[in-house]
């Protein structure tokens, strides 16, 4: 895979990370790099000797290397790194970013331009950064991992096994997390008809993903968000959105339905209401292959939930 024109290719790991082509943020932090890299498969790690969530130690380290300007990048990551693990750098890219995507350093070629200088190769790789992991004695976990909780802005990869294929990664957006496919591309849409929403495509169908919207709407039940929904749906030009069921139920979990008719696409959509924020996961996929995108779908549905309740609250 090449670089696209205009992104920034960062390379993440086994004991780096750095901008190889693009813009770059400020100079890298070698102690914040090295506390990162070392906790990246804890919740909470050490920096300065002083408890800190690991997703925010991700969090600052791709502040410093992106900056706040950034709209595409590349994380090229060892290819024998799990998908829990690549998931908490993309997480952490998603926030300074408008697209990012993931690619092993065995599948990466670096466009043929002086700035997209490819990473070195193995026998010339730099050593250990200064400063390597020392565990925590267990007291010191039970405390900094309430201190994490109470806290931290949580951005989190990886959960539980994957049914088959690639454990799906954990996209977090606002208020909202929801679980979606690792190698999908993440992109914010700002503009055009419908909500601002995140977009999650899939890297080999571009007419298949995953719409991803959320409204603040505490103390709404099921019941109000069917009437809401209702009202905006019969306000629409007829054949737009057909199939409204005010009660229906997703992936185990009771939701409004319908489906929005577009040329050449159907998206349908589950909402959600969870906690105080109302949640649309709109899987978009060619008419006649709704099929494509469900266990994807499913997924999301499943696993969407407010920062800070459970699944299905």
């Amino acid at each position: 895979m090449a670089s696209d024109a205009g992104s920034t290719v960062l390379e993440v790991g086994p004991d780096t990370v750095r901008v190889l082509a693009g813009r770059a943020g400020r100079p890298e932090s070698p102690a914040l790099i090295a506390a990162a890299l070392d906790w990246i498969d804890d919740p909470v790690g050490l920096l300065d000797e002083s408890p800190v969530a690991v997703a925010d130690l991700w969090h600052a380290v791709m502040e410093s290397v992106l900056g706040r300007d950034c709209r595409s990048v590349v994380v090229v990551h060892p290819p024998d790194w799990p998908w829990p693990r690549v998931g908490r750098v993309l997480a952490a890219a998603n926030s300074f970013a408008d697209r990012v995507v993931a690619v092993s350093r065995t599948e990466w070629t670096p466009a043929a331009t002086p700035a997209a200088t490819p990473a070195d190769p193995p026998e010339d790789r730099p050593g250990p950064l200064p400063g390597r992991r020392r565990r925590l004695r267990p007291s010191t976990v039970v405390i900094a991992a309430a201190l994490a909780l109470s806290t931290a802005i949580v951005l989190v990869a990886g959960f539980s096994p994957p049914r088959s294929g690639p454990e799906p990664v954990t996209l977090v957006e606002g208020r909202v997390e929801v679980r979606v496919p690792p190698h999908w591309t993440v992109q914010r849409v700002t503009g055009g008809p419908g909500s601002r929403r995140v977009q999650v495509n899939s890297p080999s169908e571009s007419d298949i993903a995953l719409h991803i919207t959320q409204t603040y709407a505490p103390e709404t039940t099921l019941a109000d968000a069917a009437g809401i929904l209702g009202r905006a749906v019969a306000g629409q030009s007829a054949g737009v959105f057909v199939d409204f069921r005010p009660e229906d139920v997703v992936a185990g979990r009771p939701a409004v339905t319908y489906r929005e008719v577009r040329p050449g696409r159907v998206i349908r959509w589950t909402v959600l209401p969870v906690g105080a924020v109302r949640i649309g996961i709109g899987c978009q996929s060619p008419p006649a292959r709704e099929g494509a995108v469900r266990a994807v779908c499913d997924e999301a549905v499943r696993s969407a939930r407010e920062r800070g309740t459970a699944s299905g609250r």
